[in-house]
C-alpha cells in the first residue's frame, strides 16, 4: 500500500505542476488523485478479503472499457473475414460461369453435342431422384445407344470426307487432262487459222443430225461419201435416166404397123456418163426413120 501511496503522491504532484503551468485550478486536481486513490485502496481491500473488484472504480471501468474494446475489435475481424470470405466464393462463382461460358462456345454444333447435352440433360433430371435398378439399367442402355451413334456418325462423317476426297483428286486429273490436250488444241486451231484466214466453220444441220443418228461405224469396203456437188450430179443422172426410160416405152416411137422392133443395148465409149457408165441407146431396126 506504501508504494500505491507514494505512486498516488508523485502523480499527484506532478498534476499539481501541470496545473500551475496550465493555470488550472489545484482542487479539481485534489479531488482527482483523491478519488483514484480511494478506488486504490477499494481494489486492495477486496483483493485482501477475497471478494471482486468493485466495479465504480477507475481501474475497473478502465478494465470494462478496454474488455470492450477488444470485444469490437474481434467482431470488426470476424466481420472482416466474412466478407473476405464473401467475396472469394462470389470470385469463383463467377471464375466458373465464365469457363462454363466459354465451354459452350467452344462446344461444335452437331448431331455430337446434341447427344452429349441430352444426356447430360437426363441425367440431371434422374439424380433427383432415387434410381433403382431398373432405371441404372436403363440409363446404362441410353448410354450404350448414344455411344453407337456417335460411333456411326464419326464413321459416316470419315467416308463423306474420303468421298470428298476422292472426288477432288479426280477432279484435279481431268483438270491436268484439259490443261495437257489445252496446248496443242491451241496450236491446231491457230494454225487452221492461218490456213483458212478465219475460224472453222461448223458442219450443216442435216449433216450433223445424220451423224447423230449413225449409231453402225461405216465399213471399210464401202464407198466414201459423196460430197455435195457429187449428190446433185447423181440426181441428175437418176433424172436423166428416168425421161429416158418413159420416152422408150411410149406408144408412137416405131413408125408402120409391121415393123418388126429390136432394142438391142450396146455400150459406147462416146455416149459414157461422166460416173463412168455407158447409156443404153435404142436402135429402130426395120423402120424408116429413128426416133433421134
Amino acid at each position: 500500500m506504501g508504494s500505491n501511496k507514494r505512486r498516488a503522491l508523485r502523480r499527484m504532484e506532478s498534476r499539481r505542476l501541470a496545473a500551475a503551468e496550465l493555470g488550472l485550478n489545484s482542487d479539481e486536481e485534489e479531488e482527482e488523485v483523491v478519488a483514484a486513490h480511494g478506488g486504490i485502496e477499494q481494489i486492495e481491500e477486496a483483493r485482501a478479503a477475497g471478494m471482486p473488484e468493485p466495479s465504480n472504480t477507475p481501474h475497473a471501468i478502465n478494465e470494462d472499457h478496454a474488455m470492450l474494446d477488444g470485444a469490437a475489435h474481434q467482431q470488426q475481424q470476424q466481420q472482416q473475414q466474412q466478407q473476405q470470405q464473401q467475396q472469394q466464393q462470389q470470385q469463383q462463382q463467377q471464375q466458373q460461369q465464365q469457363q462454363q461460358q466459354q465451354r459452350k462456345r467452344k462446344a461444335p454444333l452437331g448431331p455430337m453435342s446434341l447427344c452429349n447435352d441430352a444426356f447430360t440433360h437426363r441425367i440431371g433430371q434422374r439424380a433427383k431422384q432415387d434410381w433403382t435398378r431398373e432405371q441404372r439399367i436403363d440409363l446404362l442402355r441410353e448410354l450404350a445407344d448414344l455411344k453407337a451413334d456417335k460411333s456411326r456418325l464419326l464413321r459416316e462423317l470419315s467416308e463423306a470426307n474420303a468421298h470428298a476426297q476422292q472426288q477432288h483428286q479426280e477432279a484435279s486429273k481431268y483438270r491436268n487432262k484439259y490443261d495437257a490436250l489445252k496446248g496443242p488444241y491451241n496450236d491446231l486451231l491457230a494454225k487452221h487459222r492461218r490456213v483458212t484466214g478465219g475460224a472453222p466453220q461448223p458442219l450443216p444441220q442435216a449433216q450433223l443430225q445424220a451423224s447423230q443418228h449413225q449409231e453402225l461405224p461405216r465399213p471399210r469396203h464401202a464407198p466414201a461419201p459423196l460430197s455435195p456437188r457429187q449428190q446433185q450430179h447423181s440426181r441428175q443422172l437418176k433424172q436423166q435416166r428416168q425421161g429416158e426410160r418413159q420416152w422408150e416405152h411410149q406408144p408412137g416411137s416405131v413408125e408402120g404397123p409391121h415393123a418388126l422392133i429390136q432394142l438391142i443395148e450396146r455400150p459406147d465409149s462416146s455416149s459414157a456418163q461422166p460416173d463412168g457408165t455407158a447409156s443404153a441407146q435404142p436402135l429402130n431396126i426395120g423402120s424408116s426413120s429413128t426416133r433421134r
